[in-house]
């Protein structure tokens, strides 16, 4: 499914030289998104850019989730985080005292091992008494937006709008650096081209490069 979801094929594009031959071994490896060439809307999309654009996105924010011992995929798995090294928690399956519980613990820890740490604790944690209180949160906020439904939209709108600042702030900072980075590329490219034989070769050439850099800086 993750496979599907990013292949930009479906946006109409045509993506070639994905892989290069290994001169050791022969064989066919991927390379970097950066090595690509990618030629925009040739044919017919499947979906639309804007549609495809947003579930890249929603996968780069997603949490990754790994499967325990026993192959199960516990709903905090890729949400935990250390509170003094700021790594991920893994969390396996404990059978002690013949019972079974979810533990979490940092996995920069046990990285280091005993001799050597890279966090000063495991930070051991119950991850179904951390469930249990979850529960009981998420119940406190249902009952509030139930009872107090005017003051729970009021409390959401205002919060979204405050995220939605934050963000714009941050775009912001960025447009003096994208728009001075963006014409010392105009400048390359001028230089670049002029050795193209025909006008039309140039201007097409000029086109593709700027658009596809433009859209790669304002990521």
């Amino acid at each position: 499914m993750a496979h599907i979801l990013t292949r930009q094929e479906y946006c109409g594009d045509v993506v070639n030289f994905k892989t290069t031959k290994h001169f050791r071994d022969k064989h066919n490896h991927y390379v970097d998104r950066s090595q690509w060439h990618i030629t925009e809307n040739v044919h017919e999309p499947i979906i639309s850019r804007s549609d495809f654009e947003t579930v890249q996105r929603i996968l780069e924010n997603a949490p990754v989730k790994r499967p325990n011992g026993d192959g199960e995929i516990h709903p905090l798995s890729g949400l935990l985080f250390c509170k003094d090294c700021g790594a991920k928690m893994h969390i396996r399956i404990d059978y002690r005292n013949g019972s079974k519980r979810h533990v979490a613990y940092c996995s920069e820890y046990h990285k280091g091992k005993a001799k050597n740490p890279k966090c000063s604790s495991p930070h051991i944690m119950d991850a179904d008494l951390l469930m249990q209180t979850i529960a009981e949160v998420l119940k406190k906020i249902e009952d509030y937006s139930i009872s107090n439904r005017a003051e729970f939209e009021a409390l959401v709108k205002k919060n979204l709008a405050m995220q939605q600042t934050d963000q714009t702030k941050k775009q912001q900072k960025r447009i003096p650096q994208i728009t001075t980075r963006l014409e010392q590329i105009d400048k390359v490219l001028n230089k670049l081209t002029r050795t193209t034989p025909s006008a039309r070769s140039r201007k097409t050439v000029m086109s593709r490069c700027r658009r596809s850099i433009r859209k790669n800086t304002m990521r």
